[in-house]
Formats: structure tokens, C-alpha cells, sequence
């Protein structure tokens, strides 16, 4: 409910505005002189104050003036009786928004019309200043997240990649190929290139071109007219215009078509493009970062990939060392993700030194996100206050996940060989899952879906080991 603040020495006056503006559902507060109102504002803040111009004591400009020193984000409304030009124009000087007469043409029906107005201009200015902070805020959350910190680790390895960034960060235009296995973060790495250098108030637009169908990414990157096509009912601006002079992030570019490969050559070569049934062309201001895990020489070499545009995109690579070349990082890693996910799900779980160890020890063919997915996953099973060993996946701690089935010595009927199958998968689900979950029955029977005291029976009928 907006708040209103009515002066006028005229007590008829201030109480028919009043008595109008409350039936409209506002909150109305009325004060008969300047110094009452003064003395209220300093007390409370008003949406919106309605004031007379000829008081005795502290009149009407005087008022205005003193809002503006107190309370600069109230709006006024002048009500008065002494209405020249003159007078319009100096109470808009000092701080007023409007004005109206009080004369034979007053109107309660304007001043309401007036009241709405201005305090729907009131609500959006707020509006716009509260995004504006909410943007801001963003912004720096964005900066942090992707800021050099952000990635983790101290290895030489890693070092050359950090001195590198910083190289292409200052230069802000050359165009960057990001280089690794998948998980290596090379999406993490090219927004931090984006928004630590001089484009980063502007646009980061980031496409997979494995993941879209080649048909429809040529719309995707260079948009469209309208009529181009069947179902083109309206233009269509594409990825490389929208982002304007902020960056293009093509992730998988080795899987990009021949025929858009020779388009993107084309944006490279001559920064511009023309959309899809336009015969325009359109200037290019992006600047492009790409990334792959294929083998780009390769893939020359078999004709798959185009060797002008790899000269083209690779004017500075980047190179993401696997998480296996760089061991020394994953204490780091784990203690970060280890934060996050005991912040998120509400827990205070850390690792035994033999459990780390073989973290350390393990090969890592997803990178650092398969690092995060198995922390989470451990965040989440393990009830006890220390991740274990015997908590860890066999592949993690160099078991062999196959089961190994002994048959009886003598033929066996499919019946018979089924059973023994089943029974010998049973024990092995059975056992990994008591593991997971420390030896806890009930937590175990609910993660694979058995009854508690059917769980028991067949702890007991297995003879597995429960001492944990």
C-alpha cells in the first residue's frame, strides 16, 4: 500500500483529498503546515507527498526543498490555489513532479488520475533500481565464479595454462582454440577468459555444435529472414549477431559440418555473414573462443576437417591438462567439492588419508566432473562423519566389478544355471551396497529396494560379513 502525506493549512481541502485518496485504497497522513510535515517525514518515509504552496511558517517551496534534503527519493504533487506559470515552474525546480490548480477546474477525478501515475512512476523507478542491484550482483557472482581462482589447482601444468589465459585476457580480440579431454573444463576455462577481460559487460553466448542437428544449427549461429523457409514465419537473429561485441563460445567445433565449416571460415576471415535467405551481409564484432577433445591433425588429415580453418581458429591454443597429468591437484578438488557439497546437502564429511590416496592414485578418464559426480555421490550414501576406503566404487579402488560365476562340475539345465547366476550376483549387489552404506541394514535395504527383514535373510543365507 503506497503512503501519502497531505499538507494544507485548508482543513476542508486536506480532508476531502484525504478522504478521496483512502476510499482508493492509499494510506493517507495529513499534516496542516509545513513544519508538521517536516517533522513527519524526518519520523517515517512517504511514497508520495501532496502539498498546498502558501502556508503560514515553512511554506510550500520551502517544503520541497526540505523533502528533497531528507527524503530525496519521495515524489511531490503541488496543490495550490495560486496557480501562474511562474509558480508551476519554480515548485518543478525544487523537487516537484507536477502540478495542479485548485481554481473552479479542480478535479478529485485529476488528482486521483495524477496520484496513479506518478506513484506508478514511483513503483518502476524502483522496479528498475532493484534490478539494476539484483544485475550488479549477478555480475559480480558471475566475475567471481568464473574468475582464475575458480579454477583449481597449483600443478605445473595447470600454472601453463593459467599464464597463458592471462596472455589472451589482456588481448581481449585473438581468437582462442581450448584444447582437452572431456571434463577437463573447457567451457569453465573459455567464460573465464570472457569475463576477466574487456568484453565481459557484454554477451558470452556458448553453442555445442555436436548437440544440435546440422540443419538447424546454420539457423542457430546465423539466424534467419522471415520466408527463408516452410516454418521461417518471422526473422530470426542468429548466436553471432545476438552476442554483439561480447563472445561466441562453439564447443565441439571438430564436429562441425563441411559446409559450416566453410561459413564459420568465412565470419573468421571476413567478419561478416549474411542469415539464411538474405542476401545482406552482417558485420561480425565477437570475438570466437573454441573448444574440442577430437583430434583436429587427424581429422585433417582424413579430410574431415578443413586445414584453413584450423590455421584460423587455432591462433592461440590452450591446452587442458587431463586430471591423470596433473595428480597433485586432486587433494585440492576433492576439498573444494568437498565444501560445496557438504554446504548443500546440510553435511560435515571429510576423507580418511587411505581413502584419498586412492583418489590420487586412480586414472580419472572423466576428468574433474567425474571427480564432482563421485563426491556428490559419497556426500550423499555415506552415513558416517569419514569417507572410507570400503565407501569408494571398485574401479575407484582397483577392484575388478566383473563377477565370477563357478559352476558345479556336471551339465546344467537353464533353470539351474540361472539360479546360480542370480545367486551369485545377489551376494556381490548385496555386499557392495552394505559397503556403501557402512554396515547399516535398514539404509542399505532402502537404497536397492529389498525389506529390511528380507535384506537379513539374505545376509545370513549368503553368509555375508556385516562387521563394518
Amino acid at each position: 500500500m503506497s503512503s501519502i502525506l497531505v499538507v494544507d493549512d485548508d482543513r476542508g481541502i486536506r480532508r476531502g483529498i484525504g478522504l478521496a485518496l483512502r476510499g482508493k485504497g492509499y494510506e493517507v497522513t495529513e499534516a496542516p503546515d509545513g513544519a508538521k510535515a517536516e517533522e513527519l517525514l524526518l519520523k517515517r518515509p512517504f511514497d508520495l507527498v501532496i502539498t498546498d504552496l502558501e502556508m503560514p511558517g515553512l511554506n510550500g517551496i520551502e517544503l520541497l526543498k526540505k523533502i528533497r534534503e531528507v527524503a530525496p527519493d519521495t515524489l511531490a504533487l503541488v496543490v495550490s490555489g495560486y496557480g501562474t506559470i511562474e509558480k508551476a515552474v519554480e515548485a518543478m525546480r525544487v523537487g516537484a513532479q507536477d502540478f495542479i490548480t485548485k481554481g473552479d477546474s479542480f478535479s478529485i477525478d485529476e488528482l486521483e488520475v495524477k496520484v496513479a501515475r506518478l506513484l506508478e512512476q514511483r513503483a518502476l523507478t524502483e522496479e528498475n533500481r532493484r534490478l539494476a542491484a539484483e544485475n550488479k550482483t549477478l555480475r559480480r557472482e558471475i566475475e567471481h565464479r568464473f574468475s582464475f581462482d575458480t579454477i583449481i589447482g597449483t600443478s605445473p601444468a595447470l600454472e601453463a595454462v593459467f599464464r597463458r589465459m592471462e596472455k589472451v585476457v589482456e588481448d581481449g580480440q585473438v581468437t582462442v582454440l581450448i584444447r582437452g579431454d572431456s571434463g577437463t573444463g573447457k567451457e569453465l576455462v573459455a567464460r573465464a577468459i570472457h569475463y576477466n577481460g574487456p568484453r565481459k559487460d557484454r554477451p558470452f553466448i556458448a553453442i555445442n555444435c555436436a548437440a544440435i542437428p546440422d540443419t538447424l544449427l546454420e539457423s542457430e549461429l546465423f539466424g534467419y529472414e522471415k520466408g527463408s523457409f516452410t516454418d521461417a514465419y518471422r526473422r530470426k537473429i542468429g548466436k553471432f549477431e545476438a552476442a554483439g561485441s561480447g563472445t561466441v563460445f562453439l564447443d565441439e567445433i571438430g564436429d562441425l559440418s563441411p559446409k559450416l565449416q566453410v561459413k564459420l571460415l568465412r565470419v573468421l576471415q571476413e567478419r561478416r555473414f549474411e542469415r539464411i535467405g538474405s542476401t545482406t551481409s552482417v558485420a561480425v564484432e565477437a570475438r570466437v573462443i573454441t573448444a574440442t577433445n577430437r583430434d583436429l591433425e587427424a581429422a585433417i588429415r582424413d579430410g574431415s576437417f578443413r586445414q584453413d580453418l584450423y590455421y584460423r581458429l587455432n591462433v592461440v591454443p590452450i591446452y587442458l591438462p587431463a586430471l591423470r597429468e596433473r595428480r597433485t591437484d586432486i587433494p585440492m578438488l576433492v576439498d573444494h567439492f568437498l565444501k560445496k557439497f557438504n554446504n548443500d546437502k546440510g553435511k560435515n564429511l571429510r576423507f580418511a588419508p587411505e581413502a584419498l590416496d586412492q583418489l590420487v592414485r586412480y586414472d580419472w578418464p572423466g576428468n574433474v566432473r567425474e571427480l564432482e559426480n563421485l563426491l556428490e555421490q559419497l556426500i550423499i550414501l555415506t552415513s558416517t562423519g569419514v569417507i572410507e576406503v570400503h565407501h569408494l566404487p571398485p574401479h575407484i579402488k582397483g577392484e575388478s566389478r566383473d563377477f565370477v560365476i563357478n559352476l558345479p562340475d556336471g551339465n546344467l539345465d537353464m533353470k539351474a544355471a540361472r539360479q546360480v547366476l542370480l545367486e551369485s550376483f545377489e551376494k556381490r549387489f548385496i555386499a557392495e551396497a552394505l559397503d556403501r552404506n557402512s554396515g547399516n541394514v535398514t539404509q542399505t535395504a532402502k537404497e536397492i529396494g529389498e525389506s529390511r527383514e528380507g535384506l537379513h535373510r539374505k545376509i545370513k543365507r549368503y553368509g555375508i560379513s556385516n562387521d563394518r
